[in-house]
C-alpha cells in the first residue's frame, strides 16, 4: 500500500507536459508547427523567435496567432540569446527580454528561453555555414576565465529576471555545449 500511496505522491508532484519542440522543423512558418504539434498529440508547443519574427513581419498579428492557437497552450517562448553580453550588447538583451516578455504575456504562456552565447561559436569557421563570425562583442568575454563568465551571466539574469516579474514569467535556460558557459 505504501508504494501505491508513494507512487500517486509523485505522480502529483510531477507532472511532465511533451510540447512540440519546432527546431523539428526549422523550416516551417508557425501556423505549420501548430499543426503539425496538435496531430501528433503534443499538449502544447514551443514558439521560436525567428518565426515568430517572420510572422510578425509578414503583417500577421498576436491577436491572429492567439486565434490560430485556440486553446492550444504556448508552453515556452524561445529565445533571447547570448545573456552575458556586456555594454550596449546587453542593453540589447533587456530590450528582447522586454519585448518577448510581452509577448508571452499576451500568448498566456509562463515561460521564456535564454541562451548563453556566443551562439555562432557553434557554427564559426564551419565550413558548411560560410562566414559567420564571432561577434565582435564577445573577443573580450571570451579572454576570461570560465569563473568570470559565470559570474557576469549570473549578473546579467539578475536584471532579466526582474524584467520577467514583472510580467509574470520564467525564464529557463539553456546554456549551450559549445559556449563558454555551456560546461558550467
Amino acid at each position: 500500500t505504501n508504494n501505491i500511496n508513494n507512487s500517486n505522491i509523485i505522480e502529483e508532484k510531477c507532472l511532465m507536459k511533451i510540447v512540440y519542440n519546432p527546431t523539428c522543423t526549422i523550416n516551417n512558418n508557425i501556423f505549420h508547427d501548430i499543426e503539425i504539434a496538435r496531430k501528433a498529440g503534443y499538449v502544447g508547443t514551443e514558439i521560436l523567435i525567428n518565426k515568430l519574427d517572420d510572422y510578425l513581419e509578414s503583417g500577421m498579428t498576436i491577436e491572429s496567432l492567439k486565434n490560430k492557437l485556440e486553446d492550444f497552450p504556448v508552453i515556452g517562448l524561445g529565445y533571447v540569446e547570448d545573456i552575458e553580453r556586456q555594454g550596449d550588447s546587453f542593453r540589447k538583451v533587456l530590450f528582447r527580454t522586454e519585448q518577448l516578455c510581452q509577448i508571452a504575456k499576451e500568448l498566456n504562456c509562463k515561460n521564456v528561453q535564454l541562451l548563453t552565447g556566443p551562439q555562432a561559436m557553434g557554427t564559426a569557421n564551419n565550413p558548411m555555414y560560410g562566414d559567420i563570425k564571432i561577434p565582435k562583442q564577445y573577443e573580450e568575454l571570451l579572454k576570461k576565465e570560465w569563473k568570470e563568465i559565470r559570474k557576469i551571466t549570473a549578473n546579467n539574469l539578475k536584471y532579466i529576471c526582474n524584467i520577467g516579474e514583472k510580467y509574470d514569467v520564467k525564464f529557463y535556460l539553456e546554456a549551450l555545449g559549445w559556449t563558454p558557459a555551456g560546461p558550467l
